[in-house]
């Protein structure tokens, strides 16, 4: 049943995504775009990379760490699910601990054990890592598992620069299908602050926007203690009935082909990931922009649908 791991990166393929999804080169010294700097990651995937990447071993991580801080229970792990059908409660999360988008939201009135078997059987067959080039999601032994629903859902990403919290990216507009936004409008913050930023994370921006939000200084103490050793992450959690749940650790940000607007941007970030420049001396370059600039308003070149059926994800 399990896919035979490829851990090797092939890096033509990542340089001709990304050629594909930016209209130029990837600079390899990962100084011209954060973009740039986040796929060159992908050259060199380690075992530790892929511990923070599986999701069921690194809830025991952040536990070791922040004993405090949430996370939704496991309530079933393996590789076939029948056994366990009846003990499982009647809306739960199945999921994969290999790759990304391997969810499934069960209502037990509508989908049955062989819908979510057959879900299972696809994604422990499939080589995440090998698709999107990740190639640290190669080194993980799949496994499903089945996740306590924690329905209706706030999701705060803090893009953080070694250990420090850079700035807050925040779905604020969409329809939440239980597993992702439909018409996701993003907005981003100063985390320390709570003030909107005229920066862009190729979503469109939202139609209502909060000016300023109150962020749970809670997060931020999280975010430091977990990213401390990390040059990059994004640290996602959930806010669930005022209580804060773990997301995940999220190296690369939609598998590195996420960019940021105004595109100057890109290089400000990336000075920052490369110790040239301050989280602070960067959040003052992008409050220097207007909500006005052309390019917030512009959508990117290539939308996700695109982008997504070129990875083939």
């Amino acid at each position: 049943m399990y896919f035979q791991p490829t851990p090797s990166p092939d890096k033509s393929k990542i340089e001709s995504i990304f050629y594909h999804c930016f209209n130029r080169k990837l600079d390899k010294t990962g100084s011209y775009g954060l973009v740039d700097w986040l796929n060159i990651q992908k050259f060199n995937p380690t075992q530790a990379q892929a511990d923070l990447q599986d999701k069921l071993k690194v809830k025991k991580y952040v536990k070791s760490i922040c004993p405090d801080l949430k996370t939704a229970e496991v309530l079933w792990e393996g590789n076939y699910i029948v056994n366990a059908w009846n003990s499982l409660p009647r809306t739960f999360m199945l999921k994969a601990n290999h790759g990304k988008d391997f969810n499934l939201l069960i209502d037990k009135d509508k989908v049955g054990i062989s819908t979510a078997q057959k879900a299972i059987n696809k994604w422990l067959e499939t080589d995440f890592g090998a698709i999107t080039e990740e190639r640290s999601y190669s080194l993980i032994k799949p496994k499903a598992f089945a996740e306590e629903y924690l329905g209706k859902l706030d999701d705060y990403k803090f893009w953080t620069f070694h250990g420090e919290p850079g700035f807050l990216q925040l779905s604020v507009e969409g329809e939440w299908t239980g597993t992702h936004f439909n018409d996701r409008r993003i907005e981003c913050y100063d985390p320390y602050t709570g003030e909107r930023l005229p920066q862009r994370i190729f979503y469109k921006m939202a139609d209502n926007p909060e000016h300023k939000i109150n962020i749970p200084e809670k997060m931020l103490d999280y975010t430091k203690k977990l990213a401390s050793d990390l040059d990059f992450v994004r640290m996602d959690y959930y806010m669930v009935n005022n209580e804060i749940y773990f997301g995940e650790f999220t190296l690369l940000p939609a598998c590195g082909y996420l960019p940021i607007s105004p595109l100057t941007l890109e290089t400000t970030w990336a000075n920052v990931v490369n110790k040239r420049m301050t989280v602070q001396q960067a959040l003052k370059i992008v409050k220097y922009y207007k909500f006005n600039h052309p390019e917030l308003e512009q959508d990117f070149h290539i939308s996700e649908e695109e982008i997504r059926n070129f990875i083939k994800v």
